[in-house]
């Protein structure tokens, strides 16, 4: 049987949290336009047996199993040392994929880069153009950055180190605002709403790691043929670094109408599967009759 080798690795570390996980991966099913070309790698640790039994209809799911105790980096090169994809997006398991068809949107803004080497980011509903909260790089940048992010860093600062390299690069960075994963890891702030909020104490612990690799970071960019700017990377991240695409109406529209054939290829196969041809038939016939009924 031929086996497809799936364009996009979804790198997901996920524990303990079981109806957040099915949640994310049910909106992932839900609106991905060709599942065949999606993979969730999902990293867990060897003392959690939730996440390793992890099985979902219509997806592609890997479970990369290993020790407890890993930093967030690790749990990152973990993923990215199983995936498949030509194309690597970090995510987490308190996602929920709002935006129909979105696959086929993040794939295009990569091949907008003939060398690969370029940033992709979605809207996050919290974070959105600020920040890359869950960016989307190739392959080939991570072999050649000796990774998709250090090893060291222990819960954050992982997107602004990536985002830091693809600033200093220069018209390197898309942002989609109409592609949506609601990301639920926030607090209500009485007058900003619904916003993220870092733990202060890991924080602490992450903020010297970033300043510490800015030398590296400076490095990579000039490897890459950037700038070789050495400034601070918060002073550099200002409006307009990155280009806004935007879906038009007809992507949309496309979108739209790829998810629903999908959810309707799923919901006559699982059919097919549980009451056989007949059960089918009866389905299809059903659809038919309520057609027919509709005023002219």
């Amino acid at each position: 049987m031929l086996v497809r080798t799936p364009t996009l690795s979804l790198i997901v570390p996920t524990r303990g949290r079981p109806r957040q996980l099915r949640r994310f991966l049910r909106s992932l099913a839900a609106t991905t336009l060709r599942p065949s070309r999606v993979e969730v790698v999902l990293v867990v640790d060897a003392d959690d047996p939730t996440g390793r039994r992890v099985r979902f209809p219509g997806l592609t799911v890997r479970v990369v199993v290993g020790p407890p105790g890993r930093t967030m980096g690790e749990l990152n090169r973990a993923g990215e040392a199983a995936a498949r994809g030509e194309y690597l997006m970090l995510l987490n398991d308190d996602v929920v994929a709002r935006t129909p068809g979105w696959d086929e949107s993040v794939l295009a803004a990569g091949a907008r880069f003939p060398d690969r080497i370029g940033l992709v980011h979605v809207n996050d509903t919290l974070v959105r153009d600020h920040l890359c909260v869950f960016p989307l790089v190739s392959r080939r940048y991570c072999e050649r950055a000796g990774g998709i992010c250090p090893p060291d860093y222990r819960r954050y600062r992982i997107d602004d180190h990536i985002d830091d390299v693809f600033t200093r690069l220069g018209g390197r960075a898309v942002y989609l605002p109409d592609v949506v994963f609601e990301h639920h890891n926030a607090v209500v702030h009485p007058t900003a709403g619904r916003v993220y909020e870092a733990d202060p104490a890991v924080l602490a612990e992450d903020a010297p790691r970033f300043e510490a690799h800015h030398a590296a970071r400076v490095s990579l960019v000039r490897e890459f043929g950037g700038a070789a700017t050495d400034a601070d990377a918060f002073a550099l991240r200002v409006s307009g670094r990155q280009a806004v695409v935007r879906g038009g109406w007809w992507a949309r529209a496309k979108a739209d109408a790829g998810a629903w054939l999908h959810r309707l290829r799923c919901r006559l196969r699982d059919r097919y599967r549980r009451d056989g041809a007949t059960g089918l038939v009866r389905v299809m016939g059903r659809k038919m009759m309520v057609l027919g009924e509709r005023p002219a």
